[in-house]
């Protein structure tokens, strides 16, 4: 019986450089920090943990920024996963003071790293989700954050 997945991701932004999870499988790709809610967990706790696991960086979290489904019937990747639909809840994050990422320990089963994105190249990258990299790149490039609540995208892929 198919279930719906909660996941919580991190938007971890500094200089105007995005920092984004390094994947391959077979080809490079990125996707923002985060996972899987876990029963219990409160999604603040899911994002402490999953940036340990992923970064081994603890991190503050703030405002949930954006919302979106994603249903994989709907997009490219029907044919991997067609009963797969996933909630994913994107909150504004940071570093604690001196934190830095590092490689996982408990690293997702296609992480390679972690890159610090420069804004100006995170509409031609090959980061997932695909059609938000527009407002992930003016959310990076702006000093002060351009939205004001969050903002649901729909099932968008």
């Amino acid at each position: 019986m198919p279930v719906v997945r909660i996941s919580a991701k991190a938007l971890i932004c500094r200089d105007r450089r995005l920092l984004v999870i390094e994947n391959h499988n077979p080809e490079l790709f990125y996707t923002l920090p985060g996972g899987g809610q876990e029963s219990g967990e409160t999604l603040p706790d899911t994002l402490r943990r999953e940036c340990r696991e992923e970064l081994q960086m603890e991190i503050e979290v703030h405002d949930l920024i954006f919302a979106r489904d994603y249903i994989a019937a709907h997009h490219e990747f029907a044919h991997l996963h067609p009963d797969f639909h996933q909630v994913e809840l994107i909150f504004d994050c940071s570093p604690i003071p001196g934190a830095r990422p590092a490689p996982g320990l408990r690293a997702d089963e296609h992480q390679t790293g972690f890159r610090w994105l420069p804004a100006s190249e995170i509409e031609e990258a090959p980061l997932y989700p695909r059609d938000m990299r527009a407002a992930l790149a003016e959310y990076c490039a702006e000093s002060e954050r351009p939205f004001a609540k969050a903002i649901y995208l729909g099932d968008i892929n």
